[in-house]
């Protein structure tokens, strides 16, 4: 094997030949970094970088994929298709004047995307770690690659509100968050690597968490605050049960230590979240908008709905009464992908600041029975718990690590809490999360399929 051949070989796994040969391995690899690393420093290189790497792995997959169920995966994605099809179909012929020109057929769809993914990364543990490490890099220097560094920083001490120039807090506090409990679920990798508290590899580990901490401090994201401690309980029952790194066959002395160590972690990170939001729960914008909340859910209390006042709660509130209304007017198809509009535009209860202004309902499960009726929630719900279950299975059967598991359970309270408040996987940022996340299990499922012909037909 030439020095090339070797290089690809220590930077991109495949042992069982997913990918075709040393010259796609190395383009699947290069992408995928690229992707990852250049997230949020050039997002034009990246999203070629990615368009491509999905393209590469989607061929392979269809041509190469035998043993994880091809076809019964090409019906997925025909009916990611074929479910906003009849959705804007119902919507043009009964109601035309509030249908879209044309059906939008690629939001469901980009939720399949981990399915490429997935095969790129050749169902191998550290592949994945490769990938979501290059990946949480580029989250935890997000503040000065895209925001405006120890500026940013300085404005959120002060009580101000900072998103680093993402989209807004809440997409920023996303990213924070799914990276913070990577930083911890795979903290015993990092910290029985580095040797002593002291190595280079921890102070960079505990500094990536801190960053993490502080940036969901100044995003002042109380969604974000509240899935990150519905979290907790993951790790701690990790703790009692020693899940937390019977791994690699590391001596028992040794996980002792590392249980220690994660403890103190956890105790600490908690302590530091509550302590940072105590700080920044002082400053102007925070403290306005919970005010404001206050006497919107007095409102609320009193049976002035219909007059409530337009605050964060405020529209929130507004938006999901009116969304119940109109989700048993069309309960298995919905309205199409501009649902959310329909409702808000056309429900006299909706002050018109609120109709002019937004255009989603700021919760991801109503915005899909709106938009795609009880065959879309289905959809989302089937996947997640294909997900779910393969990877408890691969889990109890030695094809996925104790880590991983916990990850995967800690990421989904805090993915499901936050998308209780605000429409993320309708938006890019929220279906890229779930995109490489999903595909790090996946890949996983798929290779025990593969080893054990588990799967499906296909």
């Amino acid at each position: 094997m030439n020095a090339a051949g070797k290089i690809i070989d220590r930077l991109w796994e495949d042992r069982d030949a997913w990918l075709d040969g040393s010259a796609q391995r190395a383009f699947v690899a290069i992408t995928a970094l690229l992707s990852a690393g250049l997230l949020f420093t050039a997002k034009g290189i990246s999203d070629i970088a990615f368009g491509l790497l999905v393209i590469v792995a989607f061929w392979r997959f269809f041509v190469a994929g035998d043993g994880v169920g091809r076809m019964w995966w090409a019906l997925v994605i025909l009916a990611s298709v074929v479910i906003p099809a009849l959705s804007w179909t119902f919507t043009f012929l009964l109601y035309r004047d509030w249908a879209q020109p044309y059906p939008n057929l690629d939001l469901m769809a980009r939720l399949l995307i981990f399915l490429p993914l997935a095969w790129a990364l050749a169902g191998s543990s550290r592949n994945v770690l490769l990938f979501w490490g290059v990946a949480a890099g580029a989250v935890v220097l997000m503040p000065w690659t895209m925001g405006e560094g120890w500026h940013d920083w300085a404005r959120g001490f002060s009580g101000d509100r900072v998103h680093f120039n993402l989209r807004n807090e809440q997409h920023t506090a996303m990213f924070l968050g799914v990276t913070l409990l990577g930083l911890m679920s795979f903290s015993a990798r990092f910290l029985s690597n580095a040797g002593s508290l002291f190595s280079w590899q921890a102070v960079v580990y505990l500094i990536a968490v801190v960053l993490c901490i502080a940036g969901l401090a100044v995003t002042q994201t109380r969604a974000a605050w509240l899935a990150v401690l519905l979290s907790f309980p993951f790790f701690l029952y990790a703790i009692a049960t020693r899940w937390r790194g019977q791994y690699h066959g590391h001596a028992d002395a040794q996980q002792r230590g590392l249980t220690r160590v994660l403890s103190l972690g956890l105790v600490g990170a908690l302590v530091m979240v509550l302590a940072l939001i105590a700080v920044v729960s002082d400053g102007r914008d925070i403290a306005e908008r919970m005010r404001g909340d206050s006497v919107a859910i007095s409102q609320l209390l009193a049976g002035n709905g219909d007059s409530m006042t337009v605050t964060s709660a405020g529209v929130r509130i507004t938006a999901w009464k009116a969304s119940l209304e109109w989700i048993p007017r069309s309960p298995l198809v919905g309205w199409g992908s501009g649902g959310g509009r329909i409702v808000l535009e056309n429900t006299d209860s909706v002050p018109r600041e609120i109709s002019q202004n937004f255009g989603h309902l700021h919760n991801s499960y109503l915005e899909l029975l709106i938009n795609y009726g009880l065959l879309g929630a289905m959809f989302f719900a089937g996947l997640l718990a294909w997900v779910v279950i393969n990877s408890w299975r691969a889990w109890r059967r030695g094809w996925l690590e104790g880590d991983f598991m916990l990850f995967l359970g800690a990421f989904l309270m805090f993915f499901l809490v936050i998308n209780f408040f605000e429409s993320f996987l309708f938006y890019s940022t929220g279906a890229l999360v779930h995109n490489l996340v999903l595909a790090g299990f996946v890949t996983h499922i798929w290779r025990q399929q593969r080893a054990t012909c588990t799967q499906v037909p296909g």
